[in-house]
């Protein structure tokens, strides 16, 4: 089963994921979108990443897999299709899967959107940071059969991070036992 967490823009999504794999102090395996340095003040714009995740902090290759300044956002279709199989692979023994952050990039690319609900469909165990916005990707992760959602706002982290380390931590148990 995967924790689903979603939330606001800020709420601190990304730092509960964060927060509950060290408090595991599991290795992951998975995907981390992370925004590039912002360029200069002229253009006010920066890049987005998709950074390959495995084992303890051993980060792969990142894919450029979108530009956004003021204007406009260009999407690169081909870095997302070009990072699909990387969900196919067997995902390690004992590793917690992490995807941070699904959004709404990714719609451009139906590999990519079939390769997350393909790995959602195995099973395992992991934790998952979705935007909250209402797309049909977004909307098939959320109702998924082995997803649970958490909706984290600013009021409710602590909580929200005490039932998601003890729900991943039951869903490991379980498939140890």
């Amino acid at each position: 089963m995967y924790a689903v967490i979603v939330g606001e823009p800020g709420v601190g999504k990304s730092s509960l994921v964060q927060r509950v794999v060290q408090e595991l102090a599991l290795p992951v395996w998975g995907l981390v979108t992370c925004k590039g340095d912002t360029l200069e003040e002229e253009a006010g714009g920066f890049p987005v990443y998709l950074q390959h995740l495995r084992g303890y902090g051993q980060e792969g290759e990142r894919k450029l897999v979108a530009y956004c300044n003021r204007k406009q956002l260009e999407v690169r279709k081909e870095a997302f299709d070009d990072v699909a199989p990387l969900l196919s692979q067997p995902v390690p023994a004992g590793h917690l899967v992490l995807l941070d952050e699904l959004g709404v990039l990714e719609r451009v690319s139906e590999s990519f959107c079939a390769a997350v609900l393909g790995l959602l469909n195995r099973n395992q165990v992991g934790i998952i940071a979705l935007k909250h916005k209402d797309a049909a990707f977004l909307n098939q992760v959320r109702g998924h059969q082995y997803c649970r959602c958490f909706h984290l706002s600013l009021e409710n982290r602590e909580e929200v991070f005490l039932q998601v380390l003890d729900f991943i931590q039951k869903e490991l148990n379980g498939k140890l036992a």
